[in-house]
């Protein structure tokens, strides 16, 4: 990728992790912790730790990447609230990258690939996080699909259209399409999709109007529990 910016910081809260990673020209410097309590306690003195690691401080950054989601709620309004404060402190640009575009290396030459990952719905729903990520790691409209979408989309994403397919959990697409009775997409070929707050801020370096990508959560689908309405009117009188 063509680069815009030298030194980029990387946050990504969507997952079960709590990840950052700084990229230099020299090189890239990661550091992650485990679990979602994580979150919230250690993404501020990880990002302090890559800093002083690097010598840099803070002002010298060129740009903030923020993966946006799909994800957890709560952990991504975490990283998303502090890439944007963190912006606004240093007056640099935060670049929003989706789960699904940080997942992939794409090169300019390379196809497009179809990333699936499963949306955490409660049983007996199951539904798919789909995104087709092009060249440049720019995804399209992100769409959330039952087992007939996703069969449907994975059909249209096979061999005979040169896309590749990549998942989080590829074992889980394939039981997927196996209960669905599709037996005959057995032979599909899926990879491994792992998001990266590193590729993240790879993207972010080579994204020309980093306007275009604006640091907004995206939750795939309102959040599944609602505001009491006594404490939703508490708050506001």
């Amino acid at each position: 990728m063509t680069g815009f910016a030298r030194y980029v910081l990387g946050v990504d809260t969507a997952g079960d992790a709590c990840s950052v990673a700084l990229l230099t020209p020299a090189c890239v410097i990661e550091r992650t912790v485990e679990g979602r309590t994580a979150h919230n306690a250690a993404l501020a003195s990880l990002v302090k730790d890559v800093l002083a690691q690097a010598d840099l401080p803070p002002a010298k950054l060129d740009r903030i990447a923020v993966i946006t989601g799909p994800g957890s709620f709560a952990g991504l309004r975490i990283g998303v609230a502090f890439a944007r404060g963190l912006g606004l402190a240093v007056d640099r640009d935060v670049v929003g990258v989706s789960r699904h575009e940080s997942s992939v290396e794409m090169l300019d030459s390379s196809p497009p690939v179809l990333v699936i990952a499963p949306a955490r719905r409660r049983p007996p729903d199951r539904s798919w996080w789909v995104q087709t990520v092009g060249a440049g790691n720019i995804g399209d409209e992100l769409r959330e699909v039952e087992d007939a979408g996703l069969a449907q989309a994975c059909v249209a994403a096979g061999p005979a259209s040169g896309t590749r397919l990549a998942s989080f959990d590829p074992a889980a697409v394939m039981r997927c399409l196996k209960d669905a009775g599709r037996d005959d997409l057995g032979a599909l070929t899926i990879d491994v999709a792992t998001p990266s707050a590193a590729r993240a801020a790879r993207i972010a370096a080579a994204t020309r109007y980093p306007s275009s990508r604006p640091p907004m959560p995206l939750y795939g689908r309102p959040p599944d529990a609602t505001p009491s309405p006594v404490i939703a009117s508490s708050s506001i009188s």
